[in-house]
């Protein structure tokens, strides 16, 4: 049996409080509350909720406290853990919350296993890395040089030092990766057991740095940073140098095997995907390699896109000068003309993408394919050429139709 001792905040986001923060602040220390897991959660999976005594949801527990908290749940084989408010931080909006656990170590469940993502694989071109985040690396490096060298350090270098790390609890909230929340909190420790009158107010703020992040990855400059990453053509730019090297259409079906479906996330709701990225506790390789991969596919999509006024055939030709891949130029041309035909093509399209996908469909010279669905306002016999679809055969309708 051991002690739970957690931080709970969203406080100022509780809708059950009706903005009433401050009275609750003032009442709530010694009161009773309960944690429940909150299944149903866009962002977190694992998040847990904070009941109290008017079964009003009052907060969150903090993430870097999710492993303990899942593990005493775990330990206690019970739904909800009762526990009480040792004390309220007025300024900072946040609760301390402890609860004598049955059958709790202090251990902590692995939540967030990293392998799937390191075992992920990728072909594709790599982003630069951004002044930011080379920043960062290089003031971790600064940090953790100057930690080794604390025996010595004079008034001036432990000033020094403080200001940096307040600098870097501001900074690293921009790099959203599960190496940064881990840097963070063993950084903490190794501040806390310093004898700086400093350390409290330094820990406290590295601590926060992960809720401040958390708050911005669904609205703020967090959010904006890494979605401006995959849009921002000045970011994007030199993806574009020996891009001939690279099958758009293998980068893409690489997109989609990344774990926890966060391809689909991307395509399907963008509002919540940094979150989700986030919350994740994605490596930082993995994370980069990712964001570089979808802002390739975007880039590559987006120049088929501005040539949209083109004939079918010009179509094509732009696809192959951009080394697009047959298969998905004959997608691109098919789509064009089911747009124009009310949707005659809908079945076809679908296995033309799975055919795609599967790698299994007859490769033939683009323009060829181009010089035929230009005439697709000849094309009389729809059913012929939808068998020929349906066989993925792309060659026999090249021949048929010429």
């Amino acid at each position: 049996m051991s002690i739970l001792q957690l931080k709970i905040v969203g406080l100022p986001y509780s809708k059950d409080l009706n903005g009433q923060i401050d009275k609750f602040l003032a009442e709530v220390v010694g009161r009773c509350v309960k944690l429940w897991p909150h299944r149903g959660n866009d962002n977190d999976k694992h998040a847990i909720r904070v009941y109290d005594w008017l079964d009003r949801c009052v907060g969150y527990v903090a993430s870097s406290d999710l492993p303990y908290a899942w593990w005493a749940l775990h330990c206690c084989g019970k739904p909800t853990i009762k526990g009480e408010i040792v004390a309220a931080d007025t300024e900072h909006k946040c609760l301390y919350f402890e609860a004598i656990v049955e059958g709790y170590d202090g251990q902590k469940a692995d939540l967030y296993p990293q392998q799937p993502f390191l075992d992920w694989k990728y072909s594709g071109p790599v982003l630069r890395i951004t002044d930011e985040l080379d920043h960062l690396q290089y003031m971790m490096t600064d940090i953790d040089e100057r930690l080794n060298e604390q025996s010595t350090w004079t008034d001036t270098d432990k000033a020094c030092f403080e200001r940096v790390v307040d600098d870097f609890a501001q900074k690293s909230k921009l790099d959203i990766s599960s190496d940064m929340q881990a840097y963070r909190e063993r950084l903490a420790a190794r501040i806390q057991k310093l004898n700086m009158d400093a350390s409290a107010k330094l820990v406290g703020k590295l601590r926060r740095a992960s809720a401040h992040t958390g708050r911005e990855t669904a609205a703020g400059e967090v959010y904006d940073y890494w979605m401006q990453l995959v849009s921002c053509a000045e970011t994007r730019k030199h993806l574009m140098v020996n891009h001939s090297r690279y099958d758009v259409g293998k980068i893409e079906s690489e997109l989609k095997l990344f774990p926890e479906t966060m391809y689909e996330d991307w395509v399907e709701n963008r509002s919540l995907f940094v979150s989700r990225m986030y919350y994740q506790r994605i490596p930082r390789t993995a994370i980069w390699n990712f964001i570089s991969g979808l802002a390739f596919v975007e880039l590559m999509k987006n120049r088929l896109d501005r040539n949209a006024h083109l004939s079918p055939k010009e179509l094509v030709d732009t696809a192959l000068s951009m080394e697009i891949s047959v298969m998905q130029a004959t997608e691109t041309v098919l789509s064009r003309i089911n747009d124009k035909r009310g949707h005659a093509f809908d079945a076809e399209l679908a296995l033309l993408r799975k055919a795609k996908d599967a790698k299994v469909a007859s490769e033939a010279e683009p323009r060829r394919i181009g010089q035929v669905i230009n005439r697709q306002n000849n094309i009389g016999d729809l059913t012929g050429m939808k068998a020929l679809l349906k066989s993925n055969d792309v060659r026999k309708l090249l021949e048929i139709y010429e």
